[in-house]
């Protein structure tokens, strides 16, 4: 990859993770209309939905990763 592809990459990501989601509007939108104690309530409600989420995939991996054993030993190296 050349130094321009590269840079090219490297805006376009920070740009992707710059941009505010659904959940960033909806906390804004909550701390504008009801107050900031209010929003940073629904930002910590946010935060652990994630974190549930999160580990409910890891979790579903490591499940489906311990039953196909063989695969999962080719594909890992």
């Amino acid at each position: 990859m050349d130094t321009m592809s590269l840079l090219a990459f490297a805006l376009a990501f920070f740009l992707f993770a710059a941009s505010p989601g659904p959940d960033n509007m909806t906390i804004v939108a909550r701390t504008v209309s009801h107050g900031p104690a209010s929003g940073i309530a629904y930002g910590i409600g946010t935060v652990f939905g994630i974190l549930i989420y999160l580990g409910l995939a890891a979790f579903g991996l490591s499940i489906i990763a311990s039953e196909m054993g063989l695969l999962m030993t080719v594909l890992r190296y």
